[in-house]
């Protein structure tokens, strides 16, 4: 299965947008292997932390990836970072994004 960046960013914004600080996923053979293939590489990044056997949070480096992809002015970063890098391992494009929004903002 390949990794979908925007399915990713997807999936923190539901922790993000949750009233609660966890998620639960529960590992039955009837949840959707796309999520849960997701999660876990959500899980290698750091960006969420599992917290028991089905429930998950988003930590600090999760939150600061979506901020970074927040913006509506940083879609086009997104769009050449998914059209350029779309198969490079996760935390390099990450490294990338950063150093161009730094590079945008300045700083």
């Amino acid at each position: 299965m390949k990794r979908d960046l925007e399915y990713m960013i997807d999936l923190l914004r539901r922790f993000e947008e949750s009233n609660s600080y966890c998620l639960s996923f529960p590992e039955t053979f009837d949840m959707h292997q796309k999520e849960f293939h997701h999660i876990q590489l959500l899980c290698d990044e750091q960006m969420i932390g599992q917290i028991s056997d089905h429930s998950y949070r988003i930590p600090k480096w999760g939150h600061d990836f979506l901020d970074l992809t927040n913006e509506d002015k940083l879609q086009n970063i997104k769009d050449e970072l998914k059209e350029e890098y779309g198969n490079t391992p996760l935390e390099i494009v990450v490294s990338i994004g950063r150093k161009l929004l730094e590079q945008k903002l300045g700083i």
